[in-house]
Formats: structure tokens, C-alpha cells, sequence
């Protein structure tokens, strides 16, 4: 996993043998504002390039997911 930014908000590059594979980054309080979608909760999100989003609580839950891709 590589660290770099999303306007300002830490995320992260998931790669698996050298191409990325997800991103992970946080949805704060004002992003869940303006997107609705029904989560009321600030969470990180696991998102894979295939279009599946899985949401955690914590950034060490997305991580432990994410090595299991």
C-alpha cells in the first residue's frame, strides 16, 4: 500500500505484484452530506477497480481486508 492524499484526506493505493488494485480513503461527516446514499456515519471505504465498495469502521479493518485481495 502506498500513502498519498484525496483533497487533503489520507488514503491509499492498494497494489497486489505492482498494478493497484482498490483505493482506500475516508468518507468524513461533510462528504456524507453531500453524496445522501443512507450512511449516516463517518467510515473508511475499501473501494476495488472492479466497482465493489466495502465500508469499515476503522482504517486497520480496511487494510486487514484489503491483504486479503
Amino acid at each position: 500500500m502506498k500513502d498519498w492524499d484525496i483533497n487533503g484526506k489520507p488514503s491509499y493505493q492498494v497494489t497486489k505484484d505492482g498494478p493497484s488494485v482498490a483505493t482506500i480513503h475516508f468518507v468524513d461527516q461533510t462528504s456524507l452530506a453531500t453524496q445522501g446514499g443512507g450512511v449516516s456515519h463517518p467510515h473508511w471505504v475499501l473501494k476495488l477497480h472492479t466497482g465493489r465498495i466495502d465500508r469499515h469502521p476503522t482504517l486497520a479493518e480496511a487494510k486487514l481486508d484489503a491483504l486479503k485481495l
